[in-house]
């Protein structure tokens, strides 16, 4: 089961994912996102450090928000992804798409100068 926190860091929105995306998160997930979309936030920084697996509708809906937010001048990336997941995108071909960082501070830094 998927725990979801947001914060709000200036213009970059910081979502801390806990757990794993399974089926049954993938509505909550796609919500969370489509609001971001809605209110014009593409400045997103996902902190995955406790995220021990993501299904590939929760990488697609996260590879969306990433075209769009690029589209509209910002960033989507990384902090510290779990072991399995980090192994998930880089074997499908994502993580020059959406670059990982050490701390949140650094990931923080990466969007803002977008």
């Amino acid at each position: 089961m998927m725990e979801l926190t947001e914060e709000r860091h200036g213009g970059v929105d910081v979502l801390t994912l806990r757990g794993s995306i399974h089926a049954e998160d993938n509505a909550a997930f796609a919500r969370v996102l489509s609001r971001l979309r809605r209110e014009g936030r593409s400045r997103l920084v996902i902190d995955a450090h406790g995220l021990e697996y993501m299904n590939s509708r929760a990488i697609g809906q996260l590879v969306e928000f990433s075209r769009e937010a690029r589209l509209e001048g910002g960033r989507v990336v990384l902090v510290r992804p779990g072991p399995t997941v980090a192994k998930i995108l880089h074997a499908v071909g994502l993580a020059s798409l959406i670059p990982s960082y050490e701390t949140t501070e650094e990931a923080l830094a990466a969007c803002a100068g977008q």
